[in-house]
């Protein structure tokens, strides 16, 4: 690749899925509405365990809900573990020691920083496009819709984008259907289809941050005992789902196809 050289390429469809600083989106002159929310994280890989010893939770995802702001903790691949924490409104320095201290205060689990292989701190924004589809292009993932990371949401909306339009893309082809896709009904649905379910995510995405915002000692006791009590009932199955972005509060669950 050479900086200096200018090229060009041609294409029958252009998909962009380059994400929230989205070239195609730019060049395309698709508006977007975005604001940054005053939230900051700090996301760390880290080894599941300093011995070879395991035990039942490895596999589990924990959220702690603690006065200083939520810490949230789940598996991965080859015995890796990430960990998310609430910063306030400012940047915590990138450091794996800085992150594993941050832990033990806040839960009282001891993380091995020598162990890590990731360290992020990052700003939150929200960002959603007035539009998906423009003549022969269209935008997915995050160069359509930015939320905020905590839980995955932004990947989980790509891949659904991916999922829905792939099979539109191949008929279009298939059938060798020159016109711009904004005026074929059945992009014009995917797009009214994908930016609604963004809105909801972008959302359901900021409840779940204000949820996890530092608060008070006495307002944590309160809004865990209403977690409490609502997690002893059978909406706890709805509650993971929702906070997981499995299900929308208000809405079927989501089906991805195998």
């Amino acid at each position: 690749y050479d900086p200096d050289v200018e090229m060009h390429w041609q294409a029958k469809i252009l998909v962009g899925a380059d994400g929230p600083h989205s070239l195609v989106r730019h060049t395309t002159g698709i508006a977007t509405q975005a604001r940054a929310l005053k939230d900051t994280y700090i996301m760390g890989d880290f080894a599941q365990h300093t011995s070879a010893a395991r035990d039942e939770h490895d596999e589990t995802a924990s959220i702690f809900l603690e006065p200083a702001g939520v810490v949230e903790s789940f598996p991965l691949p080859g015995q890796m573990r990430r960990w998310v924490a609430h910063t306030g409104a400012e940047l915590m320095p990138e450091s794996p020691r800085g992150l594993t201290d941050l832990i033990a205060e806040r839960t009282g689990t001891a993380v091995d920083p020598r162990t890590s292989t990731m360290i992020s701190a990052f700003h939150v924004r929200r960002r959603l496009v007035q539009q998906m589809v423009i003549g022969r292009c269209l935008i997915i993932g995050d160069a359509a819709h930015e939320v905020s990371p905590i839980g995955g949401q932004g990947m989980t909306l790509g891949w659904l984008d991916a999922v829905e339009v792939a099979p539109l893309l191949i008929q279009v082809l298939s059938d060798q259907n020159p016109a711009p896709l904004d005026r074929l009904e059945n992009f014009r649905t995917f797009e009214q289809r994908r930016r609604s379910a963004a809105r909801t995510v972008a959302w359901q995405a900021e409840l779940n941050m204000a949820l996890g915002r530092p608060m008070s000692l006495s307002a944590t006791s309160v809004q865990n005992a209403v977690l409490r009590a609502v997690l002893s009932t059978r909406m706890r199955h709805r509650l993971a789902k929702a906070f997981t972005m499995r299900q929308p509060l208000c809405g079927a669950e989501i089906q991805v196809p195998g």
